[in-house]
């Protein structure tokens, strides 16, 4: 099983998701392509 994030979404397209550059493998290690996993909103909160 992978776990998979989408970063560096920007607007709705949907074409957006078919884009290896927006999906970050994080497990197993082996397959990672990523290294963190990225909070919704952390930018926001730590702005605020």
């Amino acid at each position: 099983m992978l776990e998979v994030q989408f970063q560096n979404i920007t607007g709705n397209g949907l074409d957006q998701f078919t884009k290896k550059k927006t999906e970050v493998i994080l497990e197993p290690a082996k397959y990672r392509t990523g290294t963190k996993v990225l909070a919704p909103y952390s930018a926001i909160k730590k702005s605020s």
